[in-house]
């Protein structure tokens, strides 16, 4: 079922979520191919952006003519450094491709937050605003919308999630996704559905052509069908349960046969080499390869074998391991 958000037309409503080290460019034309309506790039620091320039952050914001549409994912502090990031993307041949621009405002790394950025700016939805602002006003008349990424709150029960969606509403922001944790839970515990829907019910009311989505533990078709009951949002992001099953977007029960799973690890591979070259490609893959082997027979041994990839092929003689293992997936 499409979705819309400004002008962008998305032909799903399960969406790709933005995860360090996880929604990179390789895996992220994976993800599209399969079905994900968006793909979000890894976080990217618009300072960075502004100080290095692209060179320097190229391996985040490359993109494929096959993965649109895309989102570039910024963080940072201030208002200033996301306008001129953008600037400098809209500028870029290559770069002004991308789809949409994403705010991060969930990130609960200690490093990100000590800067004001990320999850910390759930407690300035003055800046939150005036970042908004500053990033819509430089994608004015590019039809590119904005979008952005929040949690629920900030300190255990706390909830500013909704103060915050509609300064960034307010701002400019046209769909906004809500992760059901606070910062202080990182990515532990359960994701809060009721707090989610309380954003979603409270964003309609003061802000109607605001798109919502939802994320947090989403990796069933029930999953799915509760945090739709349960939120009212009008689709769903999904992070780290795709990872490693980005056939997950097209049909969450499928079973993947092992000549497949194989086929889209090399591919994995493949891409990632071809961004990073072979040395820091394969030392990339070794976390990246990982997720495939989620419940695998013999996983603790394959996963160990990926710790070593140095080459491809290296990557080739895990595959033949898994090719061999008797029968794929078990309950480990």
């Amino acid at each position: 079922m499409a979705l819309r958000i400004g002008s962008l037309e998305l032909d799903s409503r399960l969406l790709f979520a933005p995860i360090a080290g996880g929604s990179t460019p390789a895996y992220r034309r994976i993800a599209r191919r399969y079905g994900a309506g968006l793909v979000v790039s890894e976080l990217v620091s618009a300072r960075g952006i502004v100080r290095q320039g692209i060179g320097r952050n190229y391996r985040y914001l490359a993109m494929a003519p096959d993965e649109h549409p895309v989102a570039l994912q910024l963080f940072g502090s201030e208002p200033e450094d996301f306008a001129q990031a953008i600037a400098i993307l809209l500028a870029d041949p290559d770069m002004r491709q991308f789809d949409a621009i994403d705010l991060n405002l969930g990130c609960p790394v200690p490093k990100v937050v000590r800067s004001g950025a990320g999850a910390a700016l759930l407690l300035d939805p003055p800046r939150a605003e005036a970042i908004a602002l500053a990033a819509a006003t430089a994608l004015h008349g590019t039809g590119k919308p904005l979008t952005a990424k929040l949690r629920i709150g900030f300190g255990a029960g706390e909830e500013q999630g909704l103060t915050v969606a509609r300064r960034l509403a307010d701002g400019g922001v046209r769909a906004i996704t809500v992760h059901g944790r606070t910062r202080a839970q990182y990515y532990s515990g359960v994701a809060d559905r009721a707090a989610i829907g309380r954003v979603a019910r409270g964003l309609a009311a003061s802000h109607p052509d605001v798109v919502v989505i939802a994320n947090g533990d989403i990796d069933s078709a029930a999953s799915a069908a509760d945090m739709y009951r349960q939120t009212g949002a009008a689709a769903l992001m999904i992070g780290r349960a795709a990872l490693g099953r980005p056939w997950i977007f097209r049909d969450f029960a499928r079973t993947v046969g092992m000549d497949e799973r194989i086929a889209v690890m090399r591919e994995h591979a493949a891409g990632t080499v071809r961004l990073l070259g072979e040395e820091i490609g394969c030392r990339e893959l070794r976390a990246e390869l990982q997720p495939y082997l989620r419940g695998f027979v013999g996983a603790s041994q394959l996963r160990r074998q990926t710790t070593t990839l140095a080459t491809l092929s290296d990557v080739e003689e895990l595959l033949a391991a898994v090719a061999a293992t008797d029968g794929g997936e078990s309950s480990e």
